[in-house]
């Protein structure tokens, strides 16, 4: 009888963005009987199911990790990356995944081409792009307009997601457009808990006299969709994202989205143009220095982020504040839903390793 080719997921079991993402396509893994291979599951985080795991790794297995950590030079077999970065330049180490990894699975169109700029042959790449949870994020159940339109964000505080210039728009349009308040949810959630950062304090009572109303605590899946849900705007001018998950999440219920056309978000944004706001922004060296700090390349390039337009994001706050784009946001909410469900990105997992990847080992698919 043929031995199944073994498909070793490292699952990241945590609220962050790559958790995620890990966990989602294991969860379809796991509703998915499949007569192709067998499936196995690995906590990324737990130095003993590591050790397990490579001791068990074999030439025919294919491991699929989402963060490239030390121990994926020891796994035996096809190892896969899914990656996801933030700047057009790829992380330092991406020359040793190049020698680590047999195959590099990007989340956008984008992120593939940042690899090949730099050198990363093609042959070695594919694009499945992430997904949202679409059962969980949609329009129905969201709340009346408010008298005051409600403009949202949500992502940790760092620089790279333009807090700044969205509190400098969102204060020029707050001069002649009294009906808005900005929601804001931008603290730095760990297994401990939730920290607001100090660079976020600082620059909320900087803007202290505008109706900007700070959300933090480990929220619930059902508090943030009901977050989302409350809001008609979703304001997103992040500088650069490997996906985008809160975006996709806002668009998924029912939020108009406002955000730059640039890194990892482009590849679902391209589906619903014209159904959002676009915020102009030009091409600017990486120029975070705690960024920096984590991805210096010893040439001192680091790459490039998209750096938002602030009169023109206020422009758009201001047409927002006196507009209903909510027909729109209905309809880009149908198409995200329909495209990019995780299902989705689990099916073009299948498909990948099916087509392209067991076929170059020399192994029949049962």
């Amino acid at each position: 009888m043929q031995t199944l080719p073994v498909i070793r997921l490292f699952v990241i079991c945590s609220v962050t963005g790559i958790g995620t993402h890990a966990t989602k396509v294991a969860d379809f893994l796991r509703t998915l009987a499949t007569v192709h291979f067998r499936v196995e599951f690995v906590e990324a985080l737990d130095p003993a199911a590591i050790l397990r795991a490579t001791s068990r790794s074999g030439p025919g297995d294919l491991n699929l990790v989402f963060l490239p950590e030390d121990y994926c030079r020891h796994l035996r077999g096809t190892n896969l990356y899914w990656s996801v970065f933030e700047a057009s330049r790829p992380p330092p180490a991406y020359l040793e995944w190049t020698r680590t990894f047999d195959h590099l699975i990007c989340a956008s169109q984008w992120g593939s081409s940042c690899f090949q700029n730099y050198g990363v042959p093609a042959g070695m790449l594919s694009v499945i792009p992430e997904g949202v949870d679409s059962d969980t994020y949609h329009p129905r159940g969201r709340v009346a307009p408010a008298e005051r339109k409600r403009f949202l964000m949500v992502g940790k505080y760092e620089r790279r997601k333009g807090y700044r210039e969205a509190f400098q728009a969102f204060d020029l349009a707050w001069r002649d457009n009294r009906n808005i308040e900005l929601l804001v949810k931008a603290d730095w959630i760990s297994p401990s808990g939730s920290q607001q950062h100090p660079a976020f304090l600082e620059l909320a009572q900087e803007f202290s006299h505008l109706p900007i109303i700070s959300y933090s605590g480990v929220a619930s899946v059902e508090e943030m969709r009901a977050l989302y849900q409350s809001s008609d705007y979703f304001l997103f001018p992040s500088l650069g994202e490997g996906w985008g998950l809160p975006l996709i999440e806002a668009i998924a219920c029912g939020c108009y989205a406002i955000s730059c056309n640039y890194s990892g978000q482009s590849e679902y944004l391209k589906d619903i143009d014209g159904l959002y706001a676009s915020i102009p922004y030009q091409l600017v060296p990486v120029d975070c220095p705690d960024f920096i700090r984590a991805y210096a390349h010893e040439d001192g390039d680091n790459g490039q982020w998209a750096l938002p337009d602030v009169a023109a994001l206020a422009q758009i706050i201001s047409t927002c504040a006196s507009n209903s784009f909510q027909d729109e946001a209905l309809v880009a909410s149908e198409i995200i839903r329909r495209r990019y469900h995780w299902d989705n990105a689990g099916y073009s997992l299948i498909k990948l390793l099916l087509t392209r990847v067991i076929p170059k080992l020399g192994l029949s698919p049962v």
